[in-house]
């Protein structure tokens, strides 16, 4: 069974299947197993789209719970530091390899991860939905 990391958040806005909501990042980021390897900084609040489970429907204000598999943030900071490293090395070690100097190397090492954070950047929307959070239940309502 997965684990995951469960939020209280504000609904900003609503529309569709989908909800922007006001989350603060202390709550999420004390529950996670990857929280020693993620240094995020910034605002303590971030604005966060969410789907909204089944049918739900939410109006601006409402406290609801969101929640997001912990497996996720794992996969997220593998994507963003552990592929690159690796892809650096393996150039280095080829640019090595191949007898060229040590400053042909360290260029080309940082030109091939500079084109793996390209890919990455370009495919952001279908990476996208496998880190979507989801909109649990609402918590509090307006009225």
């Amino acid at each position: 069974m997965t684990k995951n990391i469960s939020r209280t958040a504000v609904v900003v806005s609503s529309s569709g299947t989908y909800a922007s909501v006001r989350v603060g990042r202390q709550s999420a980021c004390s529950q996670c197993v990857s929280r020693g390897a993620c240094r995020a900084e910034g605002s303590r609040n971030m604005l966060v789209r969410a789907k909204l489970r089944g049918g739900m429907t939410v109006e601006p204000g409402m406290v609801v719970s969101v929640s997001e598999p912990c497996n996720a943030a794992w996969a997220a900071v593998t994507l963003a530091y552990g592929l690159p490293l690796v892809v650096m090395v393996a150039a280095v070690c080829v640019a090595s390899v191949t007898d060229s100097d040590e400053i042909f190397a360290a260029v080309s090492a940082l030109v091939v991860v500079a084109m793996y954070y390209a890919v990455l950047y370009s495919q952001r929307g279908r990476l996208g939905l496998h880190f979507e959070p989801v909109v649990e239940r609402i918590l509090e309502s307006n009225g």
